[in-house]
């Protein structure tokens, strides 16, 4: 769990006793914080489905790595085989 800083605490609560000390400056306040959850909700929702696309594209290569070397090690036991066939004369 993250804690913060004493001063930085300190004056985080000044700006927030300046910003509500009255009607108009606290309603501006209040609309610019608004303002500032809506752009953080669309961020994350972005960096949520960017996470998502790329954990997809990892998991699809990690299934695909194996899948390549199965390909690759029964083509070589393929050519093993017909290799030993041709030296015992089966062609």
């Amino acid at each position: 769990m993250l804690t913060m800083h004493p001063v930085a605490k300190r004056r985080l609560g000044h700006a927030l006793q300046a910003c509500l000390s009255d009607k108009l400056t606290r309603s501006a306040a209040q609309r610019q914080l608004g303002i500032v959850q809506e752009a953080m909700r669309v961020a994350l929702a972005d960096l949520v489905v960017f996470v998502d696309r790329d954990m997809k594209l990892w998991q699809g290569r990690l299934i695909e790595g194996p899948r390549r070397q199965q390909q690759e090690e029964g083509a070589r036991t393929d050519q093993l085989i017909a290799e030993h066939l041709r030296r015992l004369g089966y062609e």
